[in-house]
């Protein structure tokens, strides 16, 4: 009955996470190509891998782990909201039953904070990028249920400095980002789940997240930095 109770967590966690979603069908499966002189151990340093300069807008076609395929926009607004003391930028959505988005980001640290039932004390705050990130490094957030049970999520950078082609878009500077999902089992940590692959382009954002667990994700359609 644990695992059963922290499998219905995890899907709603990732339905209701602010990033992460999108299947493709074979033909349509996001292609990446990645330079065969990259450098795998580079480290990513001073790239602005979400920028949050107002105005700035982003359109995503998001196919749902259950549900038709839906577009939306997310724009970053002149508002702010407060977690732990820091303002934390509003990013609207212009759909209906999307919640907005709140990330803060200082010296390419980059936090995405909420509020969810689903979390012990109602709100959630993802350490979701780091500064001067290389491949291999890990970091995890540790929260408790509403149900108290402990959960983790594992973070770890795939790769960086990649290619990578979007809807027939190729962006460059693409930084990708695993994260693994775990809870208490029985006294000890069950074994992670890969919960999701992001791909973040230098000096545009989110261009796609993907999920093979539940077979959902978001991929970039269109959109405007300022």
């Amino acid at each position: 009955m644990k695992t059963f109770s922290w499998k219905l967590n995890l899907l709603f966690l990732l339905t209701m996470s602010c990033f992460w979603s999108c299947q493709k069908d074979d033909d349509d499966m996001m292609e990446d190509t990645t330079d065969d002189m990259m450098n795998d151990t580079m480290i990513v340093e001073n790239l602005d891998l979400f920028p949050l300069s107002e105005g700035s807008w982003w359109e995503y076609e998001e196919t749902p782990f259950f549900g038709d395929v839906f577009t939306y926009t997310r724009t970053v607004t002149d508002e702010t909201k407060t977690f732990d003391g820091k303002p934390y930028k509003i990013l609207a959505a212009d759909l209906e039953g999307i919640d907005d988005q709140h990330v803060y980001c200082e010296d390419g640290d980059c936090f995405d904070a909420g509020e969810s039932f689903v979390y012990d004390g109602g709100t959630f705050n993802l350490p979701f990028l780091k500064k001067d990130m290389s491949v291999g490094d890990t970091w995890t957030y540790e929260y408790t249920s509403g149900g108290g049970n402990p959960n983790r999520y594992i973070y770890e950078v795939v790769a960086v400095n990649e290619a990578r082609i979007v809807k027939d878009v190729e962006y460059t500077g693409v930084t990708t980002i695993r994260r693994d999902f775990t809870a208490v089992e029985a006294g000890s940590w069950s074994e992670p789940v890969e919960l999701e692959l992001q791909y973040f382009a230098d000096g545009i954002g989110l261009i796609e997240a993907y999920s093979s667990y539940f077979e959902a994700g978001r991929v970039l359609l269109d959109y405007e930095i300022k």
